[in-house]
C-alpha cells in the first residue's frame, strides 16, 4: 500500500511540475518572442538576399561572352558546326583578333528567333491577315 501511494504522489508531483515547466516555458517564450521574431525575420532577409544574388547573377551571365567551346557547349553543338554557322552568318558573332566571341543574350535571342509556330497560331494569324484584308 505504501508504495501505490509513493506512486501517486510522485506522479502527482510530476504532473505539477510539468504544469509548472509549461507555463515556465510559455512566459520564457513570451519575453523572447521579440528575440525569436528578430531570429526569423534574419532568416527571412538572409533568403531574400540570396535570391536578389541569384537574380543578379542571371543577369550578368546573359550579358557574358563566351568563346567557341563554351559557344557549343551551350548550343549543344560541335565545334565545326559552329564554325559552319558563323562562316554563313547564321549565328551572332564578334570577332576581334582573329578570335571569335559570342554573347550569351544574343545566342538566347538566335535560339528565341528560331521557335516554330502551333497550329492555333498559325491559324490565329491567318485570321488576323484575311479580317485585316476584309475591311480595306
Amino acid at each position: 500500500m505504501y508504495k501505490i501511494f509513493y506512486k501517486c504522489i510522485s506522479i502527482n508531483n510530476n504532473k505539477t511540475k510539468n504544469k509548472m515547466e509549461k507555463k515556465e516555458q510559455q512566459t520564457a517564450n513570451f519575453v523572447m518572442m521579440p528575440e525569436t521574431e528578430a531570429i526569423l525575420l534574419n532568416k527571412k532577409l538572409d533568403c531574400l538576399q540570396s535570391s536578389v544574388d541569384k537574380l543578379l547573377n542571371k543577369q550578368g551571365e546573359e550579358n557574358e561572352w563566351l568563346n567557341v567551346q563554351q559557344t557549343a557547349d551551350f548550343l549543344t553543338l560541335t565545334v565545326p558546326t559552329i564554325y559552319s554557322k558563323v562562316s554563313k552568318r547564321e549565328i551572332p558573332f564578334s570577332k576581334r583578333d582573329k578570335r571569335l566571341y559570342f554573347l550569351k543574350s544574343d545566342l538566347i535571342e538566335y535560339i528565341k528567333d528560331g521557335r516554330v509556330k502551333t497550329v492555333s497560331e498559325v491559324e490565329a494569324e491567318a485570321d488576323q491577315f484575311l479580317t485585316s484584308k476584309k475591311r480595306k
